[in-house]
């Protein structure tokens, strides 16, 4: 099966963009030969995918406020679709689709798109699920439903993957360990969060939890690891404030975007994910992937990653006090903690990169009518 990929993120960083290079590596193993991948913006992934061996166009497509740039753009794309033969056009986020879905049009080719987030009403959004397709793919089970909810056409889950060979440079540590070369106090408890430091992340609900142990467990400390985001860049000082009126500055530390967050969750002896309703939840599975247990919030994608008290605990969102009971749970009971660990680990299988470009081209296959 041909593919051609239309990829309108210039950014380098985020989920969306590590799936689209991760499907690139797996192509083989997807059985998809990815014909080219066009890039509507400047971007360092240009050269990244160019060194994988695989074709690249740019094809600057302006705002999807200026319609003649639009129609032009929509013109090159239906060219490189006739050009190359292609069995069919995925448009890698719903914005792309709104060019590689009228270009599929006019070139006669099934089109695509892959819904990396849930759709949250926007005139993109909107936009995407009107254009005309042969259907969709939803990140996990979760974004599925909800865009199938708003669609009229067939929408697919395929979940996503994390590249969890070389997390930690491939190496299994203890907490000990990690926190020797990290530079950390060794003895004692840490409990930790990794994101980007976004009000939906629910990085101020980890703080309201913790706090609430604090007392109860003395040598409990934490640690949130992930950097300011250009859409809320208050937010980190909200956080900062949160924990200094609380008393905890000494207790928790924010030491912004790390370039091994994996070493820094195997610092962790539990990891917390508190999401508002995450769309998949990758750095759900790389703890899990590292023999971390899990706190998640649902609902949201983790709730298909994490099975409650198997793998780690899930709790509602915002609901601080349940986290907080989790929490202690697992550092009390230390046996369930570590089969929780055990299980994360087997579990994080199940959702490696080479597994989720295998779904992507089972998914592109049904939707083509193939086998």
């Amino acid at each position: 099966m041909r593919c051609v990929v239309g990829m309108p993120s210039a950014s380098p960083h985020g989920g969306a963009e590590e799936a689209l290079m991760q499907f690139c590596r797996c192509r083989e193993e997807a059985g998809v030969e990815i014909e080219r991948v066009i890039f509507f913006e400047k971007c360092a992934l240009i050269d990244v995918v160019k060194n994988m061996g695989i074709d690249v166009d740019l094809i600057e497509t302006g705002r999807v406020r200026e319609p003649w740039k639009a129609a032009g753009a929509i013109g090159k794309i239906a060219g490189v679709l006739r050009g190359v033969k292609a069995d069919c056009v995925l448009g890698w986020m719903t914005k792309a689709h709104i060019y590689t879905g009228p270009a599929a049009m006019l070139a006669g080719v099934p089109g695509f798109y892959f819904q990396m987030g849930l759709p949250d009403g926007g005139m993109v959004d909107r936009l995407s699920r009107w254009l005309p397709t042969r259907g969709a793919l939803g990140c996990s089970e979760f974004v599925a439903r909800a865009q199938a909810s708003a669609s009229h056409h067939r929408v697919l889950p395929v979940a996503l993957g994390a590249a969890v060979a070389g997390l930690g440079g491939g190496v299994q540590r203890t907490p000990g360990e990690a926190r020797a070369l990290l530079g950390l106090p060794v003895e004692g408890r840490l409990v930790g969060i990794v994101g980007r430091l976004q009000e939906w992340k629910g990085m101020h609900h980890y703080v309201d939890a913790m706090a609430g142990l604090m007392e109860r467990f003395p040598d409990l400390s934490g640690v949130i690891v992930g950097g300011r985001h250009e859409w809320e860049p208050e937010y980190p000082k909200r956080v900062e404030t949160q924990i200094a009126a609380a008393g905890m500055n000494e207790r928790i530390r924010m030491v912004g975007r790390q370039e091994q967050p994996a070493l820094w969750m195997q610092a962790m002896d539990v990891v917390v994910h508190a999401s508002d309703r995450e769309p998949f939840g990758l750095v759900v599975v790389e703890a899990m992937a590292l023999g971390r247990p899990v706190i998640a919030s649902v609902p949201g994608g983790p709730a298909e990653i994490v099975r409650d008290a198997v793998d780690g605990l899930l709790v509602p969102f915002g609901d601080t006090i349940a986290l907080g009971a989790a929490i202690a749970r697992l550092l009390d009971d230390r046996e369930f903690a570590k089969r929780c660990a055990a299980n994360a680990l087997e579990r994080s299988v199940e959702f490696t990169e080479i597994r989720y470009a295998q779904r992507l081209g089972a998914a592109l296959r049904e939707l083509l009518g193939r086998r």
